[in-house]
């Protein structure tokens, strides 16, 4: 028993021994990780993969509308500048920018703006914030810089021919001869790439500014064939459709604006469609649903002050033109709108005074001068009409409207001026005697 009794404790004891030395072997195995738990900047989470957005995804969101995706999105992977990460390609940065710009957020847009000192397309995008503040004399010396520098680079992709044609042509805002320029700047960015949509479209919209719409249509349905569901394309299309007074004209902005809801420029055109046909409520429905998206959209601003203007709500008229002029006190367009609609509507004696307040503010809004002289002949002013129409053509000889209704005023000395009562009839001369009471 004695025997029995010894082995027996020896046994504990050795089985005591082998506890104790897996514990202390487990212990020691178990250090690392404890460090790592009694180090306050452990994780004990599993690492997660770093968020990334590529150009392609970005401009995936742009062209439905899903502005706030993107601004999150970008925010996610960058701290919002160039610094915050070394990946971010340049035109991720721009494209990010350009939504800032588009959403109204022009503080931001400019900071970022001016992060890419060496990126074309962001040094355009500068200006044009510059040039959209009134400052359009600053706007012009950096817009002629850029140009300038442009020149002595050896390459340039479609991205940045595109921001030259930009470039050339708000220039052109006051000296005609860029327009030819940016016409030569975005056929080169299509040389260089033909899918370069983009260049096709500014290309189109400035056809279409000078009154060229048969061409300006063919570019846009070019671009359409390239890209079936783009917004801005068809947005392009329904304004060339409307230049020719067909009635799908709204039907195809609408179907942008299935694509992208969130296209402020398709919204003010929209607006713009109901307010010719008396819509009032509909075009200032739009116009809000523009600024909401864009609360600074001079546009949609302009296109509701003269929704109200129509509605006789003098104070919100008045209002919205004060926002206007706040953010930009040279913005003839303004007006220029404003005459427009006024014109439409037969109200020609409002439209030739909005046509000089214009005028006043940009003394080279020659789309100003055009709408006075228009205005005028249209009071039986003829003198007067045809000096204005003089200027606005001295001014952009590229406006063909202008050169038609001019050519038209050289028959003038054909016709003879007849007041009767309040009426004045301007008839042929070989007409009045028959045509007159």
């Amino acid at each position: 028993m004695h025997i029995k009794s010894m082995v027996r404790k020896q046994f504990t004891c050795s089985l005591r021994i082998f506890r104790s030395l897996c514990m202390l072997l487990c212990l020691l195995a178990a250090m690392p990780a404890l460090a790592q738990l009694l180090d306050p900047s452990f994780d004990p989470l599993p690492a997660q993969p770093a968020p990334t957005l590529t150009l392609s995804e970005a401009e995936a969101l742009v062209a439905v509308g899903q502005y706030q995706e993107l601004l999150e999105q970008f925010r996610a992977v960058t701290d919002g500048t160039v610094a915050g990460t070394v990946a971010a390609a340049p035109e991720l940065i721009q494209l990010y920018a350009d939504v800032l710009h588009l959403t109204g957020r022009l503080s931001e847009a400019e900071r970022l703006y001016s992060e890419l000192p060496d990126y074309l397309p962001a040094r355009y995008g500068l200006s044009w914030l510059t040039w959209n503040r009134g400052d359009t004399q600053t706007a012009q010396t950096s817009l002629t810089a850029l140009l300038d520098d442009a020149s002595k680079r050896s390459t340039l992709n479609a991205i940045e021919w595109t921001a030259l044609g930009n470039a050339a042509r708000l220039l052109g805002a006051h000296d005609p001869q860029w327009f030819t320029v940016a016409v030569d700047y975005y056929e080169a960015a299509l040389t260089q790439d033909a899918n370069a949509v983009p260049a096709r479209l500014a290309l189109g919209e400035l056809l279409l500014e000078k009154y060229n719409n048969q061409e300006a249509q063919s570019v846009f349905q070019e671009a359409l064939q390239r890209d079936p569901l783009n917004a801005q394309a068809l947005l392009g299309l329904a304004r060339s459709q409307h230049f020719d007074y067909a009635p799908e004209a709204q039907e195809t902005v609408q179907r942008s604006l299935e694509i992208n809801p969130n296209l402020v420029a398709a919204r003010v055109f929209l607006a713009q469609l109901y307010l010719e046909s008396e819509q009032y409520d509909s075009a200032i429905n739009e116009a809000n649903q523009a600024l909401r998206i864009n609360p600074l959209s001079l546009p949609a601003l302009s296109l509701r002050a003269a929704a109200y203007f129509l509605s006789d709500e003098e104070a919100r008229f008045e209002a919205d033109v004060q926002a206007v002029l706040a953010h930009n006190p040279r913005y003839a367009e303004l007006y220029n709108t404003l005459a427009e609609i006024a014109a439409r509507n037969r109200l020609y004696q409002e439209a030739a005074g909005f046509a000089r307040q214009a005028i006043e503010l940009d003394p080279l809004s020659w789309r100003g001068h055009g709408l006075l002289g228009l205005n005028q002949l249209r009071l039986g002013q003829i003198e007067q009409g045809i000096a204005s129409l003089e200027r606005a053509f001295e001014g952009d000889p590229y406006n063909v409207w202008i050169k038609n209704t001019l050519d038209l005023t050289d028959s003038f000395a054909d016709y003879q001026l007849t007041a009767d009562g309040p009426f004045i009839f301007m008839l042929h001369r070989d007409e009045s005697a028959l045509l007159l009471p």
